[in-house]
């Protein structure tokens, strides 16, 4: 699950390995009119051109209107990986080629689903023109031919990505990959239609009609601001197991808005983080409460152009000033984990659990912030009064939440630092294009991991992988993780993420971790059969159904 987070999160939460999940409903216990409601915090999505969407609003969307080569499931109580688009899949004896054998699907407007249009999507994300923010995971996991055309160095027919017959698709890679089959369920191998995408040119995926849909549902209603609404898809290749009719996600940015709505019955199951309403909802007895972890760091990164973050002491004061335990219980409201660390507890590394091998860098520090500060402003040669420096914090959102945030690191930064914190709050398109050109001092955001791997959070610092735009490039860095990517042997793997976190962390300071985002969310009790596996975008809605809604 490919994506640029920002401050935006599902009302709709992710859980880990052993979530539940039923997938089957008797015909005698299921709601005769099969709909659901799901809301999405945002006020809109950008596009649904899957080559250049980012949020998880998109991806959410993708995950159940588009059929890529695999899904994530839950299947007796586990995460599995189980075959979508490939009905299965091969690799050669020395890693390296990847054949895929499609099975027999049509798009929502009756057209046969092909290699070729896998083929071409793969391209035409790696495509420098395209400029996708996500070309980089391709790249990293070694397609032969990816860096070189992605980098305008090479052509697209060097590309080794190929359409072997309607419904064989075959990719080389330049060497084994550890994790490339965890890449396989996300909006990277997602086909697409050349010949929409010529017809429509700059207007692809901007709106719904202009696409067409190979998952379980397909999109009949995108009004910006308002809601997305999809409907079952008649042409998707395993109907029979979709049993809602209409699928509804209202936009609601606002989160009163969000819980007001569930408790009134208008949508079906929402994300809550103030215990006010945690406490209000367990009272009421409609709803079942999950909880869980999830693949997400919240934190600030550090714009190292910039006159004082180009110094590594000042990025690490200001990162040691957070106290997390503070911060976790008044911010994050308790829900999920102080972070001392970047990659969060939910990733695995081989079969292991990567944060039980490597301890949180920051946990224990005995550095003082403030004399990390004093020798930082004397190595750039600035004024030794931090009252002096006047910091630009960029905040994705104008909410309640985000002023909380603002606020609070404010106050931290001018009680242990020093410094003013000039707080710019802005929405979701103005604050990515903000980001863009660089005009920020420190910036509050989150990442969600893509695949169930440390990967994920490691390659998006890479120097030019154009994630975030904040001027940092280490050759040290660079090394570890194109070795990460190199190897099978995990072992070797470990050693080289835990130092390339350590330089994150430590030596260079260029983001400041401060929780690890939780899941706890409110289910109506007549919402059935859903799924929440660790790397979907929000609940999987394949397989749900309501039984007793209008009891």
């Amino acid at each position: 699950m490919v994506m640029l987070a920002g401050i935006v999160t599902f009302s709709v939460g992710l859980t880990g390995c052993g979530s539940k999940s039923t997938n089957s409903a008797t015909t005698d216990n299921i709601d005769k009119d099969q709909y659901i409601n799901i809301p999405i915090d945002k006020d809109n999505i950008k596009t649904l051109d899957p080559s250049k969407a980012t949020d998880v609003a998109s991806g959410y969307i993708f995950q159940e209107s588009m059929e890529a080569l695999a899904r994530e499931e839950v299947k007796g109580g586990k995460d599995v990986f189980v075959k979508a688009g490939a009905e299965r899949w091969s690799v050669s004896s020395n890693g390296k080629t990847w054949t895929f054998h499609l099975r027999k699907n049509k798009w929502s407007d009756g057209k046969t689903v092909t290699a070729a249009q896998y083929a071409y999507s793969i391209k035409r994300t790696l495509d420098p023109n395209i400029a996708s923010s996500y070309a980089y995971l391709l790249v990293g996991a070694g397609i032969k031919g990816a860096s070189d055309y992605n980098s305008k160095k090479g052509t697209v027919d060097q590309v080794a990505v190929k359409a072997v017959n309607d419904l064989t698709l075959e990719i080389t890679l330049d060497k084994p990959c550890a994790y490339f089959e965890k890449l396989l369920s996300g909006r990277l191998f997602l086909p697409q239609r050349q010949d929409l995408v010529e017809k429509y040119g700059e207007k692809y995926g901007t709106t719904y009609d202009t696409l067409v849909y190979n998952g379980p549902f397909k999109i009949t209603e995108l009004q910006g601001g308002n809601k997305v609404v999809m409907v079952k898809n008649e042409s998707y290749w395993d109907k029979k197991s979709v049993k809602l009719s209409k699928v509804t996600m209202p936009f609601m940015k606002d989160e009163n808005s969000r819980m007001n709505a569930l408790q009134s019955g208008e949508i079906d199951s929402v994300a809550v983080n103030t215990q006010e309403w945690v406490d209000k909802f367990k009272q009421i007895g409609k709803f079942n409460q999950e909880v869980g972890d999830q693949p997400d760091t919240y934190f600030d990164f550090y714009n190292t152009t910039t006159k004082y973050f180009k110094n590594a002491k000042i990025r690490k004061a200001f990162s040691l000033a957070l106290d997390r335990q503070d911060y976790f219980k008044l911010i994050a409201k308790g829900i999920g984990k102080p972070a001392y660390s970047w990659v969060p507890y939910s990733l695995q590394i081989g079969n292991d659990i990567y944060r039980s091998k490597v301890p949180e860098q920051l946990k224990g520090s005995k550095e003082d912030p403030k004399q990390l500060l004093a020798e930082g402003l004397k190595e750039i040669g600035a004024d030794s009064d931090p009252s002096k420096m006047v910091i630009d914090y960029l905040l994705p959102g104008t909410d309640v939440s985000n002023k909380e945030q603002g606020d609070y690191m404010l106050n931290v930064l001018k009680t242990k630092l020093g410094v003013t914190v000039k707080c710019d709050y802005m929405e979701w398109a103005q604050y990515l294009a903000q980001i863009d050109k660089g005009k920020y001092d420190m910036c509050f955001t989150d990442w969600v991991g893509d695949y169930n791997d440390p990967m994920t959070f490691f390659d998006m610092w890479e120097t030019g992988a154009k994630i975030e735009n904040n001027g940092w490039s280490n050759k040290e860095y660079d090394a570890l993780i194109e070795d990460a990517k190199g190897t099978m042997d995990q072992s070797k793997r470990l050693e080289d993420f835990q130092k390339a976190e350590k330089i994150l962390l430590q030596d260079e300071a260029i983001i400041s971790p401060s929780y690890f985002k939780g899941k706890n969310e409110f289910v109506a009790k007549y919402v059935k059969g859903t799924e929440s596996p660790l790397f979907s975008m929000g609940k999987e809605l394949k397989y749900a159904y309501t039984s007793g809604r209008d009891k």
